[in-house]
């Protein structure tokens, strides 16, 4: 809350009113996924990541909410995780957020 009192009486052209119009906290999505791989769970969440960060930005967090393991003849051939990804996301207006700090 400070931050926005000290947006709203800046003496800073940038801010103030446009604060006072524009100014919102950052809103997080939420997604599921699924990966796998044949090494680890943890080898399975590291590809998780690496493919969301081709597509999205701003990542904050991952959820691993369940694992898995695929067996055959009494093998584990391949580990599996259904994970949730929180990431922030941008303001319709680049322009006027790029001035808001945060």
């Amino acid at each position: 809350m400070a931050k926005r009192e000290a947006l709203l009486t800046s003496p800073n052209p940038h801010y103030g009113s446009a604060a006072r119009n524009y100014y919102m906290a950052k809103i997080v999505k939420v997604i599921e996924l699924l990966a796998e791989s044949e090494k680890s769970w943890e080898d399975a969440v590291r590809t998780a990541l690496e493919q969301t960060r081709k597509t999205l930005r701003h990542i904050r967090s991952i959820y691993v909410e369940d694992f898995e393991a695929i067996v055959t003849a009494g093998e584990i051939q391949a580990y599996r995780i259904n994970a949730k990804i929180s990431f922030d996301l941008e303001a319709a207006n680049p322009r006027l957020s790029s001035n808001l700090p945060g």
